[in-house]
């Protein structure tokens, strides 16, 4: 079964924010049914091997049917829906919709006291991830190296094995 941030893709310039805003949800299993989790974490505790997380998508599907919601609209061309700078297979996009709803990015490097926080039910994140805003607060400072490198390893491979084949 693959890992969230094994389904998930995006532009390089945009992994880290990305990353950093699912960090919580990189290293949850994302299965079809309750039953295939249920069996693996039989399985971990009969071992004793560990703890997992799981998305179950027939649970994810119900809830989005359930819940759905129309997404906030935003006037401000400095703001890119951060739905709109990731690619994923189709089974897994109610999955992403639901975790990055109302998510937008902003280029602008401007930070200062005279920044306003969202008055709208909207987060705010940094395109280079120096910072988070939603209408409550801020939160950031400075990113680590390693950071980034998670999302899209699965189709980074497909991809470097493209560009090997093709040399």
């Amino acid at each position: 079964y693959p890992l969230f941030s094994d389904i998930l893709f995006c532009d390089e310039k945009y992994r880290v924010v990305i990353e950093n805003f699912l960090e919580p949800y990189m290293n949850h299993y994302v299965v079809d049914y309750i039953s295939e989790a249920i069996y693996a974490l039989n399985l971990l505790s009969e071992s004793a091997r560990g703890r997992a997380h799981f998305f179950i998508i027939e649970e994810v599907n119900q809830y989005f049917d359930a819940h759905k919601k129309s997404d906030i609209q935003v006037n401000n061309p400095d703001l890119i829906p951060a739905l709109s700078i990731i690619s994923v297979e189709g089974k897994y996009e109610k999955l992403c919709k639901i975790l990055l709803v109302n998510l937008f990015i902003i280029e602008n490097d401007k930070l200062d006291e005279n920044f306003e926080l969202p008055d709208k039910s909207i987060i705010i994140l940094h395109k280079s991830g120096k910072f988070i805003k939603n209408k409550l607060g801020i939160s950031g400072g400075s990113i680590g190296l390693f950071e980034g490198k998670r999302i899209g390893r699965a189709k980074n491979l497909e991809n470097l094995h493209a560009e090997i084949k093709a040399h």
